[in-house]
């Protein structure tokens, strides 16, 4: 393998993830798909999570440390940038990906030009690991045409590609649509991938392909309070770009199917972290 120019970059854009970092990135490096670099880029934390990074051994792994804290937005397009794989995965610094599924994610790629991401189930679990739930794509399976993937998320006011750890992407397609859209956190991840899929097509796995915690300092935890607002902007946006064909008549069905949605997380959030949790973005 090249350390300079590696087949992936496993992008961890962390912030005081000293608790579950080793975790994520050990689950990285130990992949069976070894061509890849580890790439950690840290939003000045001061919970020791450089500490634990020094542990590691590993030419594959880079650290790079802002010297200020950027907040998540900008650290997500500080690690895309700095990324140097044909493929790019960018996971939270307490998700774990599961044995096998980079290599599963890069055969897909690297045998249809034409799909530009690739996605799979995820487990969920807390932050001890005790599993809540299989978190699957809407029924969504195989080689799903860009269209036909926008056009059922937008109708069903639902993320189906899943959360960043889930979802491999085309580095070369990515730089065509652009970074990350910081300005609504609930759907930064949404968004890459609706413009992602008007440039090509999705491709779902059918095993689990990574553990998705869930902790009161979890970014989708924390911006849940938004979240109405960010997908109902979302939506709209996508729409009135006309490209996966969706009515205005089903843009307010999805709006109320968003809503629905989010008050469920929500409520799920309630019970694993109580009224109070305390949110450290």
């Amino acid at each position: 393998m090249s350390v300079a120019e590696p087949v992936v970059t496993v992008a961890i854009p962390s912030y005081q993830s000293a608790r579950f970092i080793a975790d994520a990135v050990a689950s990285a490096l130990d992949q069976d798909f070894a061509d890849l670099e580890v790439l950690v880029v840290d939003d000045a934390s001061t919970d020791g999570t450089l500490d634990v990074l020094a542990r590691f051994d590993d030419p594959r792994l880079r650290v790079l440390r802002n010297d200020t804290n950027l907040g998540a937005g900008r650290n997500w397009n500080r690690a895309m940038t700095e990324a140097r794989g044909r493929y790019v995965k960018m996971m939270g610094g307490d998700d774990v990906l599961l044995p096998g599924s980079v290599a599963a994610e890069v055969a897909v790629l690297e045998s249809d030009p034409g799909v530009v991401l690739v996605t799979g189930p995820r487990r969920l679990v807390t932050a001890t690991g005790r599993r809540i739930m299989r978190r699957g794509n809407g029924g969504l399976s195989g080689r799903v045409s860009g269209v036909a993937a926008g056009r059922e998320m937008l109708r069903r006011g639902s993320n189906l590609v899943g959360e960043p750890c889930a979802a491999l992407m085309r580095m070369a397609t990515v730089r065509e649509v652009g970074l990350f859209d910081e300005s609504a956190p609930y759907c930064i991840d949404w968004d890459m991938w609706l413009r992602l899929l008007e440039a090509g097509d999705l491709y779902v796995l059918e095993e689990p392909v990574a553990l998705y915690r869930i902790v009161d300092t979890s970014w989708s935890a924390v911006v849940a309070d938004t979240q109405d607002r960010d997908v109902a902007e979302l939506l709209r946006s996508a729409v009135e770009r006309g490209y996966f064909g969706v009515t205005t008549q089903e843009l307010a069905t999805a709006e109320r199917r968003a809503r629905v949605l989010s008050r469920g997380r929500r409520v799920v959030y309630r019970v694993l972290f109580g009224s109070g949790r305390k949110a450290k973005r």
